[in-house]
């Protein structure tokens, strides 16, 4: 079993995560669904969970420490953890102008539907929920890509792979859109794990960044009980946000190809 293991990591890492997430993410669902507006979603520890697995599977108890140690800020340059939150924050807010004036045709200021304390539990949720997520993408998935293939490479399959396992099938439109704007994430993400000597912080509050600005300035567009409605906000919304995101993503994309370049040059 370990030979397989040891030839398939990645093969068995994501339909594993994809089963996990499932198995714990539904209970939630169906027996408490009004515990998703904390923040708090078990399904997103369906990575870390996967990573776990097949990490033990590899080296046992070293594998899951080799992943928990990623966790950490020693010898990372805060400058680029500041940037992990203040990229996303930025590219809401200009994502929430687009969205205002193509629907109004004016400004509208956001409509803030928690009180405050309700956000800082959202957030603390959030943090917890979004690091299961980046141990399994980041932490795991994305070294062992690198194993075989090039940043890009990995950043552009593991940004595919990330978007379909959402699950945001509602349209054609939609899921295409909502995989276009995880990939331009995963970009994102791979840069910063790779600005922060391979940890991955930056991409918990990147991650984090992201999903709090999305509830902060757009709950209560994503809620719109008009099923149709709902599906035509969502659909303009990750088209906006794949509009903006890409503008970071075509930055970092060109670094990873200069950087490929400059080490395939004989020396």
């Amino acid at each position: 079993m370990k030979k397989i293991v040891i030839k398939y990591p990645l093969t068995l890492f994501y339909p594993l995560t994809i089963l996990i997430t499932i198995l714990i993410g539904a209970p939630q669902i169906m027996l408490f669904p009004d515990s998703l507006k904390t923040g708090l979603m078990t399904a997103q520890w369906g990575p870390a969970l996967g990573a776990f697995v097949v990490a033990f599977s590899l080296d046992r108890k070293i594998g899951i420490t080799r992943l928990l140690k990623k966790i950490t800020i020693r010898n990372t340059s805060f400058k680029y953890l500041i940037i992990a939150i203040v990229l996303p924050m930025i590219l809401c807010i200009f994502s929430y102008f687009a969205l205002t004036f193509v629907v109004n045709s004016k400004w509208v200021n956001p409509d803030m539907i928690r009180s405050f304390p309700s956000y800082v539990i959202c957030m603390i949720a959030t943090i917890f929920s979004v690091t299961g997520e980046e141990i399994g993408w980041r932490g795991f998935m994305l070294p062992k890509m690198l194993e075989k293939y090039s940043l890009f490479t990995s950043s552009l399959i593991i940004g595919i792979l990330w978007g379909v396992w959402h699950f945001r099938f509602q349209s054609i439109s939609l899921a295409l859109l909502y995989i276009l704007a995880v990939t331009e994430f995963s970009f994102i993400s791979s840069w910063l794990y790779i600005k922060t000597n391979n940890n991955i912080v930056a991409s918990i509050l990147f991650h984090t960044s992201i999903n709090m600005g999305s509830t902060v300035l757009f709950e209560k567009i994503m809620l719109i009980s008009n099923p149709e409605a709902n599906l035509q906000m969502n659909t303009l919304l990750y088209g906006i946000y794949s509009v903006f995101f890409a503008i970071p993503t075509l930055y970092i994309i060109i670094q990873f190809m200069r950087k490929r370049q400059l080490s395939s040059v004989p020396r």
